[in-house]
C-alpha cells in the first residue's frame, strides 16, 4: 500500500513537472517572440546610438594592455581567471580556437550588439513603458557608455564576452512572469556565465534584485511583503547556487595584481568596510567636481523623492525603504568583489555601479507629474550628453596618447638598433632588455586632467617598468627581449661593466655585460610635466 501510494506521489510530481516545464517553455518562446516583434525597430535604434556615442573607439584603433600580448602571441589565456566560456565564445566568434587573431572593429561592433540588447532589457524590467519612449531608449545607452564600462570596450580582444556578462546579468528578470523554478534554473544559467565570462558584472544582479524588490514593496501595500520576499529567496538562492557550481566546477585560486580569494570571517566586516570605502573615495576623485557627479547626486535624490510619492505605504515606511534600498545597491553595486582579499580597483570593475546610475535616470524618467516628468528628461538627456562627450573625447585621448606612446617606443628602437649586438643573443634568441620607470602620459591627458579626472586613471601607461607588455611594444619593430630584471640586477651586483651607451631628453640606455651575459637597461623619463600647468 505504501508503495502504491509513493508510485502514485511520484507519478503525480513528474506530471506536474513535465507539465509546468512545457507551460513554462511556450512562455519562454512567447515572451522572446514577442520582444523581438515589439523591439525590432528599438534595437537598430540603440545600435546606432551605440555606435555614434562609442564611435570614437573604432576610430583610436588601440591596443588596449592585454591586446598587445594577444595580438603577438595569439594565446587565449582566459582560464587564468577562471573565465572559460569567454575563452569558448572567442574561438566560436573567430572560427578559431587555437590561435587569436585581431578581429577589430568586428568584435567591438559584437560588444555594441550584446550591449543593445542589454539596454533594451533593462527599459522592460524597470517599466515597459520606457520602450516607448526614444529619450528612455537613448538614456539606456549609458549601460555601455558610461566612463567606466568605456575600458571594458577598449579591449579589441576581450570586450564583446565583457558585454555579454552584462547581458547574462540583466536577462534573467525579463523571465520572472515563468513559475519560480524556470526564473531559478535560468538565473543560476546566466549567474554561472556571468562567473565565467567577466566576474565584475555580478554586481548588477543583486542590483536588479534589490530594486524590483523595493519596487514590488512600494506598490503592494498588502501582498507586497510575500511576493518581494518570494523575489528575495529566489534570486538570492540562484546567486549563492551559481558561487558553489562556480567554486566546485571551474575557479582558479590566483593572486597577481587582484586576488579572487575571500576574505577570512575574522576580517569579513573591516575588510568590507575598507574596501567599499576604497571603491567610493575612487568614484569621488574621478568625477569631482564634473557635472556628471552633481546628475549622480541629483538621480539619487529623485529615486528616493519619487518612490516615496508614488508609494502605497506610509510616507515613513516608504522613505525609510528607498533609502535603504538605494544604500543597499550603493553597497552590492560592486558584487562579491567587496568580499575579497585584493578585490580590482581598475574601472573595468566598476561596471555595476554604471548599472546603478542608469537604471536611476530611467528610473526618473517614469515620474508621473509633466512637469516633473519634463525635468527628467531634461536632466536624463544631459547625462547622455555628457557621457557621449566623455566616450568621444576619450577616444581622441586614446589616438594622441596611441601616437605619444608610439613616438616613444620608435626612438628606443631606433637608439638600440644602433648599439644592439648580435652576439649578445641569449639561446632563445632574444635580448635581455629590461625597462625601467615609464614613459608617462602625453601632453594631450596631462593638459586635460584637471578637467575629466578619470581620463588619467583610463588611459594605460604601457611603456612602463610595471607593465608586461613593453616587450610586445619593442616586439613590433623586431626587437624581442625576455626583460629580465633579475639577470640585470645581478650583474650590476657581481661587479660587471656598465657603459652609457645613450643619455637623451627621453630616455638612458646602458650596457651591463660580464664575460658571459650581457643586458641593456634603458631608463625611461617622462617628459612635459611642465604641461599640467597649462589650462
Amino acid at each position: 500500500m505504501i508503495k502504491t501510494a509513493l508510485k502514485n506521489f511520484r507519478f503525480h510530481l513528474n506530471y506536474y513537472f513535465e507539465k509546468q516545464i512545457k507551460c513554462d517553455y511556450l512562455k519562454f518562446l512567447a515572451i522572446v517572440r514577442y520582444f523581438y516583434r515589439k523591439n525590432k525597430g528599438n534595437l537598430g535604434f540603440i545600435f546606432i546610438i551605440y555606435i555614434i556615442g562609442g564611435g570614437s573607439l573604432l576610430l583610436a584603433n588601440f591596443n588596449f594592455i592585454d591586446d598587445n600580448d594577444r595580438t603577438f602571441s595569439g594565446i587565449f589565456g582566459f582560464d587564468v581567471w577562471s573565465r572559460y566560456l569567454a575563452g569558448a565564445f572567442s574561438g566560436i566568434l573567430q572560427v578559431n580556437t587555437n590561435f587569436l587573431v585581431p578581429i577589430f572593429p568586428y568584435s567591438l561592433l559584437v560588444s555594441f550588439l550584446f550591449l543593445s540588447l542589454s539596454s533594451l532589457i533593462l527599459l522592460k524590467i524597470i517599466d515597459k513603458r520606457l520602450l516607448d519612449s526614444k529619450v528612455a531608449i537613448i538614456t539606456s545607452s549609458c549601460v555601455g557608455l558610461f566612463p567606466y564600462f568605456l575600458e571594458n570596450l577598449s579591449y579589441k580582444f576581450d570586450s564583446p564576452f565583457m558585454a555579454l556578462s552584462v547581458l547574462c546579468a540583466i536577462l534573467p528578470f525579463a523571465f520572472l512572469r515563468l513559475s519560480k523554478i524556470s526564473f531559478f534554473a535560468i538565473s543560476i544559467i546566466c549567474l554561472f556565465c556571468v562567473l565565467t565570462t567577466y566576474q565584475a558584472s555580478n554586481g548588477i544582479y543583486i542590483i536588479l534584485s534589490i530594486f524590483l524588490i523595493n519596487k514590488i514593496l512600494q506598490s503592494k501595500a498588502k501582498m507586497g511583503c510575500f511576493s518581494a520576499f518570494s523575489l528575495f529567496y529566489s534570486t538570492a538562492l540562484s546567486y549563492i547556487s551559481a558561487c558553489i557550481i562556480f567554486i566546485f566546477s571551474v575557479y582558479k585560486n590566483i593572486h597577481t595584481y587582484a586576488s579572487n580569494e575571500m576574505l577570512p570571517i575574522q576580517y569579513l566586516i573591516i575588510g568590507t568596510a575598507k574596501h567599499l570605502y576604497k571603491y567610493y573615495e575612487i568614484i569621488f576623485l574621478d568625477f569631482y567636481p564634473t557635472a556628471l557627479f552633481q546628475l549622480m547626486l541629483a538621480f539619487g535624490l529623485i529615486f528616493v523623492i519619487k518612490n516615496t510619492l508614488d508609494s502605497k505605504l506610509n510616507t515613513f515606511a516608504s522613505f525609510s525603504l528607498n533609502i535603504l534600498s538605494l544604500a543597499l545597491m550603493l553597497i552590492f553595486a560592486f558584487g562579491i568583489y567587496i568580499f575579497l582579499i585584493m578585490p580590482l580597483f581598475f574601472s573595468r570593475a566598476f561596471i555595476g555601479f554604471g548599472i546603478l546610475i542608469t537604471i536611476l535616470a530611467l528610473n526618473s524618467i517614469t515620474l508621473k507629474p509633466k512637469r516633473a516628468k519634463i525635468l527628467s528628461y531634461f536632466l536624463s538627456l544631459i547625462l547622455v550628453e555628457h557621457i557621449f562627450v566623455f566616450a568621444n573625447f576619450y577616444g581622441t585621448s586614446l589616438i594622441n596618447h596611441n601616437e605619444y606612446e608610439s613616438f616613444r617606443v620608435k626612438i628606443v628602437a631606433n637608439d638600440l638598433a644602433n648599439v644592439l649586438r648580435s652576439n649578445d643573443l641569449n639561446l632563445d634568441s632574444k635580448f635581455n632588455i629590461p625597462i625601467y620607470d615609464n614613459s608617462g602620459l602625453s601632453p594631450f591627458i596631462i593638459n586635460s586632467r584637471k578637467h575629466y579626472p578619470l581620463i588619467e586613471r583610463i588611459i594605460p601607461n604601457s611603456f612602463s617598468q610595471t607593465n608586461y607588455i613593453e616587450r610586445y611594444l619593442l616586439a613590433k619593430y623586431g626587437i624581442f627581449s625576455d626583460m629580465n630584471k633579475n639577470n640585470c640586477a645581478k650583474l650590476v651586483q657581481n661587479g660587471a661593466k656598465v657603459s652609457l651607451l645613450v643619455d637623451n631628453y627621453y630616455h638612458k640606455i646602458e650596457r651591463i655585460n660580464d664575460n658571459v651575459n650581457t643586458c641593456y637597461k634603458i631608463t625611461l623619463k617622462p617628459s612635459f610635466g611642465i604641461y599640467s600647468e597649462f589650462k
